[in-house]
C-alpha cells in the first residue's frame, strides 16, 4: 500500500511568521480533526491524553480509514480553501457546519453510502 504523506501540522504551522496565523492553523486543524474523528475517516486518534493534536506527527494516507481514503483529502482542502478566505463576519475557522456540508457533498458525489 502507498504510504503518501498528507500533512504535519507543526511544519505548517512553522511557516507562518505572526503568532496569531500559527494559532489559527491549529485551530483549522483541530476542527478538521475533530470532525474527522467523530466521521471514523482516521484509524487512530490524532489527539494526545490531552486531547491536543499531534503536533510533530506526519499524517500519511495509511492513517485513514477506508472511507477517509475516499474523503478526508477533498474535505481537507475544501476546509482549507473556505478557512483561508477572512472576508466577511463570520469566524471561518470555527464554523464547522461547512464542514458537514463540504462532507455530505463529497459523499454525494463519490455515492457512497453513509
Amino acid at each position: 500500500m502507498e504510504n503518501k504523506f498528507i500533512f504535519n501540522v507543526s511544519k505548517l504551522a512553522q511557516a507562518h511568521k505572526r503568532e496569531k496565523d500559527r494559532e489559527n492553523v491549529y485551530t483549522i486543524f483541530f476542527n478538521l480533526l475533530t470532525f474527522s474523528v467523530e466521521k471514523q475517516l482516521f484509524v487512530f486518534s490524532p489527539f494526545d491524553v490531552n486531547g491536543n493534536i499531534l503536533k510533530d506527527r506526519d499524517f500519511h494516507k495509511s492513517d485513514l480509514s477506508e472511507l477517509g481514503k475516499e474523503v478526508f483529502i477533498d474535505l481537507m482542502f475544501d476546509w482549507l480553501s473556505y478557512t483561508d478566505n477572512e472576508s466577511g463576519k463570520i469566524d471561518r475557522n470555527n464554523n464547522v457546519k461547512m464542514l458537514e456540508k463540504y462532507y455530505n457533498k463529497i459523499v454525494k458525489d463519490l455515492n457512497i453510502s453513509n
